[in-house]
């Protein structure tokens, strides 16, 4: 027994340290496991909804994931809900079970155990949630002592759900932000209106938390509202053929008006079609007016299940936001499909349009496989061109797209293809054309796009290209316009992280706010939290290249971890101002706190796709080499260790390490760079990478004189290591 105070001080911490439903979950299975010992059958987890006390989140012991929406059941008569009404812990046996099941009208187990616990989650003297606990007839405890100290576990649980409650919440409302953000990309990721009304439907039922959703159209020519795509309503929503003007059908209703409905009792309300009222698991629909101009074009219709919650006002909020973007994306793609059935010519830059070149590709192809002539491709995307659009106007951005297509005409030769192939994309058909020739006609455009803008007196005329090349043969001719978009793809997106690290070197937010709002709002409020947070980060940056010149890295890598350096610490955003600058040490609770930046920061650049290696990096900089997850400075946030941390996360260790040392902070003062090089050469191997921190300190002097608040790569001259 001398292990048990260790144990109860171990879950103690580890459950204070919950951010998440799932992360709760999972420490007292573990705990409660191990307070039972042998015997132990089973546990499952209810926990009453903070929005709705109808509902509740259930979490079997197999549970391995959680979704805010999909993981809620709404209270009836089975034994969880039942426990949910406890003020008091009950213990049943098997041979008392029967009468007590039908004396309280519970609906029973499939299986029930010898020994079965209900051990209420208490918070603010309420039953916040439940501890389901089957113990086997093997069991052989104390039941009295059981019972005390899992009604202790029960209490501290207690105490972790409000901050797991705000966690689960704001992960939810950055979830949404990001589909309503991601909406805006159909535009330009779908022509076609089918690919546009599939990807609303996906986002709604597998992003927004529905069960069902339905898209109806208005057919201006006939004046009726008709079906035209669904998820979950595959037998039904054919059926939607109903006159806008005249029908009581809530769809068009709903059309008319121009207003959202919310159905919260679907089943008693005659507006509703009856084949829909009458599915038994169908709890609330929304009604949502897709606009154009003003006037409703159409509605998106999206049901719940009984087990997947309510339509709060903030999710009625951000449906009708999404609506809106899906209303765009929609129009957008009917006016594409409008175009491309007029003419073969894209009329502003009147070279061939997308529809000219799929007849061409698809020319092309049984080409190559029968005469085994190799077909070229260059996809070519002009980069930063919504900044043109924003900074100058959209006539400025219409001059660079037909600036474009006249550079490209005059390059190619008579037999290729050029092709406006959406937005501010080209592509070049090159039929039997090698790679050499090919990278030849490429090396033209980039030559003649330098020379181009050296001639330019208009900043708003200058442009860059990203350009993308493959040469496909019979063997994999079909999949030539994939390879050569992931080509670009690959070109564009190290020419953002460049672009997104030359911005956050500058002084001011103005030209970050023009790059991506939402990540300059976020430091906005970091740098009124930490005002030495933008100097440290930008000399932890400059650190962390030269490391990266000693050890040989690619320029590309180096850049990640320059970006990294710059938004190490963003998720600070989520802390206190006050414990952020508290003078005096924190306490264990205060640093579990300051421990949680690393998670909150990686979650919050979730929204910029290209920053994927970077997310790592910031989530994993604060990993000790060692491994250790203990101690006065321990490694989290997941306890990885040596070389499985990844490496640009080491090295931004090693110098943020560094820098905060030597840095006057509010609860100490710097020590000189003496004692910070002894503490990371004491501390090889344990907390820092062994060779990273030889080089930092090895090369320390020319390393210190080197840094500058700008960011050269190319320039930067660092010493042979002697």
């Amino acid at each position: 027994m001398s292990n048990v105070p260790e144990r109860a001080a171990a879950f103690r911490e580890a459950i204070s340290g919950c951010l998440a439903y799932q992360e709760l979950v999972q420490t007292l299975d573990q705990h409660i496991r191990d307070l039972v010992g042998q015997g132990f059958e089973d546990l499952r987890i209810a926990i009453i909804d903070a929005e709705d006390e109808e509902f509740y989140f259930l979490f079997p012991r197999s549970a391995q994931t959680f979704s805010y929406y999909t993981s809620k059941s709404k209270r009836a008569n089975d034994l969880a809900s039942y426990g949910l009404g406890c003020q008091k812990t009950l213990i049943l046996e098997k041979h008392d079970a029967g009468q007590f099941f039908q004396t309280h009208r519970i609906q029973a187990p499939a299986h029930v155990p010898a020994f079965l616990l209900l051990v209420p989650i208490r918070q603010n003297n309420q039953t916040a949630g439940v501890l389901q606990i089957s113990l086997s007839a093997g069991w052989e405890g104390d039941l009295g002592v059981l019972q005390a100290e899992l009604e202790t576990v029960g209490e501290l649980a207690g105490e972790a759900l409000d901050k797991c409650h705000r966690y689960e919440l704001t992960r939810q409302e950055l979830e949404e932000q990001s589909i309503i953000l991601q909406i805006s990309a159909l535009l330009q990721s779908h022509k076609k209106l089918e690919g546009v009304l599939e990807a609303i439907l996906d986002a709604v039922t597998q992003k927004l938390g529905f069960s069902r959703a339905v898209i109806a159209l208005v057919d201006t020519a006939t004046g009726t509202l008709q079906g035209t795509m669904t998820k979950g309503h595959e037998d039904t929503y054919r059926l939607i053929n109903y006159p806008v003007a005249s029908s009581t059908e809530v769809l068009a209703e709903v059309v008319r008006t121009c207003k959202t409905q919310l159905i919260k009792d679907v089943r008693n309300d005659e507006r509703i079609p009856m084949v829909i009222r009458e599915r038994h698991d169908v709890w609330q629909a929304v009604y949502l007016p897709l606009k154009s101009k003003g006037v409703a074009v159409g509605v998106l219709a999206a049901d719940h299940k009984t087990n997947r919650g309510q339509v709060t006002p903030h999710r009625l909020k951000t449906l009708e936001i999404f609506a809106a973007q899906a209303s765009l994306a929609i129009e957008n793609a009917r006016l594409y499909q409008e175009i491309e059935q007029l003419a073969e010519t894209d009329g502003l830059t009147e070279v061939f349009n997308r529809y000219y070149f799929d007849k061409a590709l698809k020319r092309e192809v049984p080409r190559v496989k029968r005469y085994h002539e190799p077909l070229s491709l260059l996809m070519i995307d002009i980069r930063d061109f919504k900044r043109t659009n924003d900074l100058y106007g959209h006539p400025a951005g219409d001059e660079i797209l037909k600036d474009v297509a006249r550079l490209l005409t005059e390059i190619i030769r008579d037999t290729d293809i050029v092709a406006r192939y959406g937005g501010d994309e080209f592509v070049v058909l090159m039929p039997n054309t090698s790679e050499e020739q090919a990278r030849l006609v490429q090396e033209r455009i980039e030559k003649a796009i330098v020379l181009r803008n050296q001639f330019q007196p208009e900043v708003s005329r200058k442009f860059t290209l990203t350009i993308g090349l493959k040469v496909a043969h019979a063997f994999n001719v079909d999949s030539i316009l994939v390879d050569a978009d992931k080509a670009m793809y690959v070109g564009k997106e190290d020419k953002e992280q460049q672009d997104l690290l030359a911005v956050l070197t500058q002084s001011n937010l103005e030209a970050l706010e023009q790059w991506d709002h939402f990540l300059a709002s976020v430091l906005k409020v970091l740098y009124d939290k930490e005002p030495y947070f933008y100097d440290h980060s930008r000399r932890v940056m400059n650190y962390v290249v030269k490391i990266c010149q000693l050890l040989g890295l690619e320029r590309s890598f180096m850049q990640t971890v320059a970006v990294a350096a710059l938004l190490h610490d963003i998720g600070k955003i989520s802390i206190n101002t006050r414990l952020l600058n508290k003078p005096a040490p924190m306490t264990d609770d205060e640093y579990r706190i300051i421990k949680t930046h690393p998670v909150v920061g990686s979650d919050l650049l979730r929204n910029l796709d290209y920053l994927g290696d970077i997310r790592e990096v910031v989530l994993h900089h604060h990993e000790r080499f060692d491994g250790k997850t203990s101690g006065i400075y321990p490694g989290y946030p997941r306890g990885l260790r040596g070389k499985g941390i990844p490496v640009g996360a080491r090295i931004l260790k090693v110098a943020d390490a560094y820098d905060a040392m030597t840095s006057l902070r509010p609860y100490r003062v710097p020590i000189s760079s003496t004692e910070a090089i002894r503490v990371l050469k004491d501390d090889c191997g344990q907390a820092f990478d062994p060779e990273i921190a030889d080089v930092f300190s090895s090369h320390l002097k020319d390393i210190v004189q080197s840094v500058t608040f700008s960011f050269a790569i190319e320039d930067a001259k660092v010493p042979p290591r002697e």
